[in-house]
């Protein structure tokens, strides 16, 4: 009974401290007690200081380190060693369709937990998308200890492209490389991507500023563009060719061979559904950057 009068009384409490002055603070603003107070990102990380801003101008500002990436061709011998752990990182779900055989579901983040794979060779398995942050995490694990972290380039998505085995239901590649509105703007933040529109995506040009428009949409003039990227940048391959285009199945099998090793993804929907999605993703950003408030990472 006692404490449910404690209760009771810090709940009154509560109450007319809102009433006094927190409820009086109009809409658009907030409490002078809360202004100075940063605003919730969802969790305090360490890792979001390698990130310029929030919201639509997020770019990542990293420098990756090349030696973090590897093909598949270059540790298929790995997979029959016990030195080896391949460190799947996608969501449980998408691992229990299919995954590599021996592969373990971890997050990158698990790996700080145990030292004493410090001195194996571990592997980090992607979806092929947003790869750019398991190469941060490549880098911040070759920092805690780990002498011979890499990450598999292309992900899944170029695994099952080059026709390698699963244990599961292998998935088309096509279905793989298939990005929605919002992982296309992430993968449009990423300066080491290389992001193409088709002529009929144009329109797109003003949302994805650093594309670059193809004349014809044919397998000549992808690689064509890839191969300027790559005599401009011959020590920077680009992590991805991101191709803004409404393809069939077939034709992006196609696209995907033809440049190989050089992984594929692509958007096939419209402007009008990307600027809808987006706008959402805007309204939420707002409203996350309202509140709730949080006191920076480490207090």
């Amino acid at each position: 009974m006692k404490k449910c009068m404690a209760m009771l009384a810090v709940a009154m409490a509560m109450a007319l401290l809102c009433q006094a002055g927190l409820a009086r603070a109009p809409l658009d603003s907030l409490p002078p007690a809360l202004a100075d107070i940063p605003a919730a990102a969802g969790i305090c990380r360490r890792d979001l200081a390698a990130v310029v801003s929030v919201g639509p101008a997020v770019r990542y500002a990293a420098v990756l380190d090349p030696a973090c990436s590897v093909a598949a061709p270059d540790i298929q011998p790995g997979l029959a060693d016990t030195d080896m752990a391949w460190i799947d990182v996608r969501p449980p779900m998408d691992f229990r369709e299919f995954h590599i055989e021996g592969a373990l579901n971890l997050s990158a983040t698990d790996l700080y937990a145990k030292p004493y794979w410090r001195k194996k060779r571990v592997l980090l398995v992607g979806s092929g998308k947003a790869q750019h942050e398991l190469h941060r995490q490549c880098t911040r694990l070759k920092q805690a200890g780990y002498d011979r972290v890499h990450v598999l380039r292309g992900g899944m998505a170029l695994w099952v492209a080059q026709d390698r085995p699963v244990t599961g239901r292998m998935p088309p590649a096509a279905r793989l490389a298939r990005l929605s509105a919002a992982e296309l703007w992430l993968e449009s933040r990423n300066p080491d991507n290389l992001i193409l529109l088709a002529p009929e995506q144009s329109a797109l040009q003003s949302e994805l500023g650093s594309a670059q428009q193809l004349a014809a949409l044919d397998e000549e003039s992808i690689r064509l563009l890839l191969g300027k990227r790559k005599k401009a940048l011959p020590k920077a391959a680009p992590m991805a060719v991101v191709l803004v285009a409404n393809l069939p199945d077939v034709q992006i099998r196609q696209i995907q061979r033809a440049i190989m090793p050089t992984p594929l993804l692509v958007y096939g929907d419209s402007r009008a559904a990307f600027v809808q999605q987006m706008t959402t993703h805007q309204a939420m950003w707002m409203a996350q950057a309202r509140g709730p408030r949080q006191p920076v990472c480490g207090l």
